[in-house]
């Protein structure tokens, strides 16, 4: 299922290694694991996940310019903390706080409490985040391009209806996402740990043979003396006593 250079992967049974080394093996091992689509969800489920913060962080950046009615006013600068940001560390957040620690713990391992983390994650990374980023972004920018009248901030009650008026429809598209997140992000668990159970089993089946090699082949290596100095007989030279 591996190519051959990748069987030096695999240590012998006994070997001591620590975190560092053992996430390195196993990537390394995820990396090239034939077929590659039995570990496709621990190569790419990050990045889809992330794809899809960006996704909902469209949704909502559209959102607030066209009720602020931006039009192009600022499109790029705000699509990069309210689309983009979220997206890349939310995609940092899965590699290294459910990916990472699945591959490196192979024992002890509570699937669902995986599950939570990356639906929190998930949700929080795609759906607090761009609303609290677009929001803030867009009425900056409606309020240095002027493109909507905006509400003196002596005027609370008017900022409360604003404010109303500006949310309207955020709570269903949040619930929507925020549904949409959590299921991917269980979706993603569940077939990650799976990925990872045909690793594990390569990985055990390849530790038993190589036991089994070293087991059988051991007698038959050549005993080496103890002291290889004292062992070796040196003819005496002409003329010399021996004594």
């Amino acid at each position: 299922m591996i190519k051959d250079p990748l069987k030096k992967l695999i240590k012998p049974p006994g070997f001591k290694e620590n975190s560092d080394e053992i996430e390195t093996r196993r990537w390394g091992i995820i990396h090239l694991f034939k077929p590659a689509s039995d570990v496709f969800v621990l190569k790419y489920g990050a990045s889809i996940l992330s794809s899809l913060v960006a996704i909902s962080g469209m949704s909502f950046h559209i959102h607030y310019r066209k009720f602020l009615k931006l039009g192009r006013i600022g499109f790029i600068s705000g699509a990069l903390p309210s689309i983009l940001l979220p997206s890349a560390m939310t995609g940092l957040m899965q590699y290294h706080f459910v990916l990472t620690p699945l591959v490196t713990i192979q024992s002890a391992m509570c699937p669902t409490c995986f599950e939570i983390r990356s639906a929190c994650i998930q949700v929080v990374g795609g759906v607090l985040a761009p609303i609290l980023t677009t929001s803030s972004v867009a009425l900056f920018t409606a309020t240095i391009g002027r493109s909507t009248a905006m509400p003196r901030w002596q005027d609370f009650s008017y900022w409360l209806k604003f404010y109303k008026d500006l949310n309207k429809g955020i709570p269903r598209k949040a619930a929507y996402f925020s549904v949409m997140h959590m299921a991917a992000s269980l979706v993603f668990v569940s077939f990650a740990v799976k990925s990872l159970a045909k690793v594990w089993d390569y990985e055990h089946g390849s530790r038993k043979l190589l036991q089994k090699k070293y087991r059988v082949e051991a007698p038959n290596e050549e005993q080496k003396p103890l002291y290889p100095l004292l062992s070796q007989t040196q003819e005496p030279v002409s003329g010399q006593n021996r004594f």
